[in-house]
């Protein structure tokens, strides 16, 4: 078989260009088979990256999340002070990371809060976020202008807020478009918001600062709610000093679980009841995960669809081959060829057959990704408040499993 495969391969080849008219079906289905793996591919690609960036950047949730070891418990639910980082565990997290400032490109502490928000007449409850307002830049990175109207929070100002669009609606905020700006402007009904919160104590605490801008909150139900404000402010409104938890971005190339387990490893030395987690697995990726896991599921699904067209279509096209081509195969077993010679040309057709159609499937999802890319569409999606855009990323390892896998199957 070993020394007859080149002379087999030249005639599949031959066979291949000569019979291609009776082949147009198969190669049809395995070109388009082809492109919907590779665009729904790219596409999930593109989405996973885009919605990981949104979150460790513009959510400013870094790689690790560090905070108390019981912030996650049902009291941590029913009481909104309990399992904070006080005084000493911020003292520790701050010593660690600057034994560690070689692994650390930025850190930002958070403390979460929640209260009324009114102007006016109008009045809704917020939920929220104080944090370093420079660190915080760092954090966000490319993405450190994050106001979609307005501009964002900045150290030395005063007492500021930045609100969810929604929620700036609620508070006549809207965004006000301006000729040759990019960023729209702010257009408040009363430039100052008062925020009313509860303390530790049970005694309510008012503060009212500027509105300076609008955000995108990234889903629904954070959007009619979500106030941005510095750390300063959060604290002054709940009288505490202590954090609801640390953000760390790490340098490029640090290992996050690593990284992780030496933070813990050295809080568990000190007797001091904290975790560092990978943002993907704290319950604020809770969404992302599932939304992830349903994708895959639909593209194993996409996936199976294709394999089962094509494997039916090119076992039809060879069926049928072998039915009009008796001649051919008696005049093969004249010359010496023996059955299972015969059984390799006809495999040998269905690869090259399932390479071709592969090489025209890439060229047409090359220019497909080139127009949807430039296109500029974007939709909403669930229970996403932004749009996304519509786009499609190049995965190269996606597209050689797809041709080895389809012409595994056709074989």
């Amino acid at each position: 078989m070993a020394s007859a495969l080149p002379a087999l391969s030249r005639m599949a080849v031959r066979n291949v260009r000569k019979h291609w008219r009776h082949s147009l079906g198969s190669m049809l289905s395995i070109a388009v088979g082809f492109v919907a793996i590779a665009l729904f591919s790219g596409y999930l690609d593109d989405l996973a990256e885009r919605q990981a960036r949104t979150l460790s950047r513009r959510s400013m949730l870094g790689d690790i999340i560090v905070e108390h070891a019981d912030a996650r418990a049902r009291v941590r639910r029913d009481d909104p002070w309990a399992h904070q980082l006080g005084d000493a565990e911020q003292r520790f997290v701050e010593d660690f990371l600057a034994a560690q400032r070689t692994s650390v490109a930025a850190r930002a502490r958070f403390l979460d809060l929640t209260g009324l928000a009114s102007a006016g007449k109008a009045g809704m409850v917020f939920l929220g976020v104080g944090h370093d307002v420079a660190e915080g830049r760092l954090l966000r990175g490319e993405l450190a202008d994050n106001a979609t109207a307005g501009v964002p929070l900045a150290e030395g100002q005063g007492d500021q807020v930045v609100l969810a669009e929604g929620l700036g609606a609620a508070l006549e905020c809207l965004a006000q478009q301006r000729h040759g700006v990019a960023t729209p402007g702010l257009a408040c009904k009363r430039p100052r918001v008062q925020l009313t919160a509860t303390t530790q104590a049970g005694r309510l605490n008012v503060a009212e600062p500027r509105v300076v801008g609008l955000v995108g909150a990234g889903l629904k139900e954070l959007d009619a709610r979500l106030l941005l404000l510095p750390l300063p402010l959060a604290q002054r409104l709940t009288d505490t000093t202590a954090v609801s938890r640390y953000s760390v971005q790490l340098a490029p190339g640090v290992d996050a679980v690593a990284f992780a387990v030496r933070l813990e490893a050295a809080a568990r030395a000190l007797g001091m009841p904290i975790v560092a987690t990978r943002w993907q697995e704290h319950p604020v990726g809770d969404l992302y995960r599932r939304s992830m896991e349903l994708l895959a599921a639909f593209r194993s699904f996409v996936v199976v669809i294709v394999v089962v067209i094509a494997a039916m279509s090119v076992w039809m096209t060879m069926m049928r081959a072998v039915a009009e081509r008796t001649r051919e195969v008696g005049m093969l077993r004249s010359l010496g060829f023996l059955r299972r010679h015969i059984v390799g040309l006809f495999l040998l057709e269905a690869c090259w057959l399932t390479l071709a159609s592969c090489v025209a499937g890439a060229l047409a999802t090359v220019a497909l990704i080139a127009a949807c890319n430039r296109a500029g569409i974007r939709y909403r999606a669930g229970v996403l408040a932004d749009s996304i855009p519509l786009a499609v990323a190049v995965v190269p390892g996606v597209w050689l499993s797809a041709v080895a896998f389809l012409s595994t199957v056709a074989g």
